[in-house]
């Protein structure tokens, strides 16, 4: 029996004019709990934070706040963080400067970042993780902002199942067909950046391709 290290804050940066990242030295897993996560500005202006763990990398803390963050130095403090119901981490402070500038403010998707090849098994339906750059505020109706398109212009129907504010899945609702190809569509308008000067393709599209259908 080997006993999990401590759960340490290693260091924070900040990416946009409302968002950054806190980085650990393990893994946070999807069951996080965090009572609190405030931002305090000199002189003690303070800004509470909602939080995801990014679906890339989860040693990152993703953290975003309604209003944009002015420049200048900040202190993090974090109250009760617990992973799978365990009390890991009583509370952790670090301090954090707030840029002027960003290196870009376009958000672009960061998977998949090539074309999709699946393996169709019959009466499973895989799922397709779609991650962002950065969070954003999705439609509460994405089915219809994302579009799979067979090679002869079919629609097909999909579901879309929102995981976070950087993250969703898309799923089929009936087998793929095999050896095929598909194109995916995402149009923009269904997913509105969480600050104002940030930008996204109006449509991205992907290329899907199917192998031999696994099974019977």
């Amino acid at each position: 029996f080997n006993e999990r290290p401590p759960l340490r804050l290693l260091r924070g940066e900040w990416n946009g004019p409302n968002w950054g990242r806190l980085i650990f030295n393990q893994s946070l897993g999807q069951e996080l709990g965090v009572k609190s996560i405030t931002l305090m500005l000199d002189p003690f202006e303070p800004f509470i934070g909602q939080f995801i763990v990014d679906p890339l990398n989860e040693t990152h803390l993703v953290m975003f706040f309604t209003d944009s963050i002015p420049s200048g130095s900040s202190m993090i403090f974090i109250d009760q963080m617990k992973i799978e119901n365990s009390m890991r981490l009583d509370e952790g402070e670090l301090s954090l400067r707030i840029p002027e500038d960003y290196d870009t403010t376009f958000i672009k998707w960061v998977s998949p970042n090539s074309d999709i090849e699946i393996n169709p098994e019959r009466n499973h339906y895989p799922e397709i993780d779609f991650v962002l750059s950065a969070p954003v505020s999705m439609s509460n109706d994405l089915e219809n902002y994302v579009r799979l398109i067979t090679y002869d212009s079919s629609l097909v129907d999909v579901k879309v199942i929102k995981k976070s504010p950087m993250h969703f899945v898309l799923q089929t609702q009936d087998d793929w067909n095999e050896n095929a190809q598909y194109y995916l569509q995402v149009l923009g308008a269904g997913f509105n950046p969480l600050f104002g000067n940030s930008h996204m393709d109006s449509v991205s599209e992907f290329t899907m391709k199917t192998g031999k259908q696994i099974g019977y």
